[in-house]
């Protein structure tokens, strides 16, 4: 059975709102249709995916409104495109440094350096301001902003 047929199934059994059930349900209902358990982990991982993504929403969103207005206007395109790496669990963080994936390729970013070489992007100070730094900065803003709800 293929993930998506997994999925389908997945969905179809809770009609529709999966993302609501708690996981150990869906993963027993998973285990109990005949699912190998490394195919029904894999899904429960990427339903968990789903849901910090969706929490984490709109402070992601509170971070780039703060972002548009508080840099230059030349990063403009970049910054969108980093809302929506941002967004859409592209950001994988481990201490100071990420992984941005970025349509088929993985970047790695370490504050202010990337590895993708985007010679046409904005400079802020010595630094060039790609999507993916911009994605970066945004998914830590967004943590901070979840640290202090207050601030949203």
């Amino acid at each position: 059975m293929t993930f998506d047929e997994i999925r389908f199934t997945c969905e179809r059994a809770t009609d529709g709102d999966w993302r609501d059930r708690p996981l150990e349900s869906i993963g027993g209902y998973l285990l109990m249709r005949g699912i190998p358990q490394n195919m029904a982990q894999s899904l429960l991982d990427t339903i968990g995916d789903v849901r910090l993504d969706h929490m984490r929403a709109p402070y992601v969103r509170k971070a780039y409104e703060l972002a548009k207005r508080a840099l230059p206007e030349a990063v403009n395109g970049r910054l969108e495109a980093a809302l929506d790496m941002a967004l859409y669990g592209k950001v994988t963080v481990e201490g100071t440094i990420a992984t941005v994936r970025d349509q088929a390729k993985t970047f790695t970013v370490d504050g202010f350096n990337c590895n993708c070489g985007d010679a046409e992007a904005p400079f802020l100070g010595q630094h060039r301001l790609c999507s993916h730094k911009l994605a970066y900065w945004l998914f830590r803003r967004a943590l901070e902003l979840m640290s202090d709800p207050a601030e949203l």
